[in-house]
């Protein structure tokens, strides 16, 4: 139900928030669309869309000195994963053109890749071009309602009203 679909439009939106809060960003993009991709990586690290995802482990294993037995549900934090200290330098800035943004695991990694990755980064890149593109001052509407959707699993914003001029 989320793949495909409330993935991709919470990365569209979680990218106009940042984009919205830092103007530099969106004038750099207008400038250079060539960097959107490298942009939508370190959204992705910063404030992706997919936060967890549930795994059943298949053997008993140990990781981090604790044991897992075979059949046990496990949490794996997506999102967690792009604010450590150990692979991303200042996880906490957002930083367009850090060297290392594409190593974000927010559509996964190894087999557990997720199947539509091409599909989710070309829609985002579009959606983010033909924008900035086609729309100019470009913000956000009175009262705007700056809500999440209450849920752990996912990251995105219940609307996000923008206002703009074409």
């Amino acid at each position: 139900m989320l793949a495909g679909n409330e993935t991709t439009t919470n990365l569209i939106g979680n990218a106009m928030r940042i984009l919205i809060d830092r103007p530099d960003l969106m004038d750099a993009l207008i400038a250079d669309s060539s960097q959107t991709q490298a942009f939508l990586d370190e959204v992705m690290r910063f404030d992706g869309p997919v936060q967890c995802l549930y795994r059943i482990v298949t053997h008993d294993t140990v990781f981090a000195d604790t044991e897992l037995q075979a059949g046990t549900r496990i949490m794996l934090g997506w999102g967690s994963a792009g604010w450590d200290p150990e692979v991303f330098t200042q996880p906490d800035e957002f930083i367009m053109g850090r060297p290392n943004a594409d190593k974000h695991v927010g559509f996964g990694f190894g087999p557990h890749i997720c199947v539509g990755l091409g599909l989710a980064r070309a829609e985002a890149r579009i959606a983010i071009d033909v924008i900035l593109e086609r729309l100019r001052d470009i913000r956000f509407a009175p009262h705007v309602d700056l809500r999440h959707v209450p849920t752990f699993a996912t990251r995105g914003y219940k609307s996000l009203h923008l206002q703009f001029k074409p």
